[in-house]
């Protein structure tokens, strides 16, 4: 599975305080957002510890052995190919001679439980597939790996819709709904299900079954009040998870690589439409450390600098390039 990346992150978690320190190793990831190196240590909100570089010495290297380190193998979208997937990832343990401790999707999961399901998700009926996620669901296998998820464009929405507010999907698999945070292993990560569509983004959940040919596709579009509430987020977030990108992300990476593979989305670069402007309003607010999406089926690494501004202000800056009416949710935010 080309799209699946290592991530291996060591942290501390000190008792009785705010001070998390978070490292990461290596990995590309679908539009993932990654730390200059040399690896540095992160000032946290809410914390007095002044960043130090990390130095090689036999202190260091003590303190690092002592602390946890998790493996978190990222995927692009899933279309449904579990098995292939896993079995793709114990070949990796072996051959890498690491454990995977995380398995996170970005969206396109197809959590497709019977031929009902086939009949809600938004693709063409020649692109319709049972796959494999079925047999973790019916109990017929069980994910070797604790597996996490988002939704995308091509989704069983009945039963997405079932899970609004995230749940267990399937023993060991967990979706972390519309939008929704949890914490795995000490990591706080967060997620925003669907795609931006600027025509459904101000309007209530309005669709039901059966669908049509209109709500099929309507029901994975992101909401206002879906980006308002990760918006509430005060902790640091480690990840975040998205299916389409951050509006203007392709500016902070090799853009002429990305053409070179991707030559058609050369006019919404150019004209700044290529990604979801919810999820950059939410990338310039939430500052995680890293931020990881999907749906163009290509790898595409960036590093974003943000602004040292205050976040009421990052808010309103951020709602006012979602588009029109956004103030007031911005200012609601606030």
């Amino acid at each position: 599975i080309r799209s699946t990346s290592w991530y291996r992150m060591s942290f501390t978690r000190r008792p009785g305080s705010k001070v998390e320190e978070v490292f990461f190793s290596k990995g590309v990831g679908q539009a993932g957002i990654q730390p200059r190196l040399p690896i540095k240590t992160r000032r946290l909100k809410g914390s007095n510890q002044k960043p130090q570089n990390l130095v090689q010495s036999n202190q260091t290297r003590s303190k690092m052995a002592n602390k946890k380190t998790l493996t978190i193998a990222i995927e692009g979208c899933c279309h449904g190919e579990l098995d292939n997937i896993y079995g793709t990832l114990q070949h990796l343990e072996k051959v890498e001679g690491r454990k995977i401790d995380l398995l996170i999707s970005c969206g396109d999961f197809q959590a497709v439980r019977n031929l009902d399901d086939l009949e809600t998700m938004a693709c063409p009926p020649k692109y319709r597939a049972m796959n494999t996620f079925y047999k973790y669901y019916s109990g017929e296998k069980k994910a070797p790996y604790p597996t996490l998820f988002i939704g995308g464009n091509h989704e069983a929405s009945n039963y997405m819709w079932e899970l609004y507010h995230g749940g267990w999907a399937a023993p060991n698999i967990r979706y972390l709904g519309a939008a929704g945070c949890i914490k795995f292993g000490g990591l706080r990560i967060a997620g925003l299900s669907g795609i931006y569509k600027q025509g459904d983004y101000f309007r209530g959940r309005h669709e039901q079954l059966p669908y049509n040919n209109s709500t099929i596709r309507s029901t994975y579009h992101v909401r206002d009040f879906e980006v308002h509430r990760l918006m509430q987020i005060q902790e640091p977030l480690d990840i975040f998870i998205s299916h389409d990108w951050p509006c203007n992300i392709a500016r902070f990476g090799n853009t002429p690589e990305l053409l070179r593979r991707k030559s058609f989305l050369a006019s919404e670069i150019a004209s700044g439409e290529l990604g979801s402007p919810a999820n950059e309003q939410l990338l310039h607010t939430l500052r995680p450390a890293y931020w990881f999406a999907a749906h163009l089926h290509t790898k595409f690494p960036a590093l974003v600098p943000h602004e040292h501004d205050d976040t009421d202000a990052l808010r309103q800056k951020g709602a006012a390039q979602a588009g029109p009416g956004n103030a007031a949710a911005a200012a609601a935010a606030a």
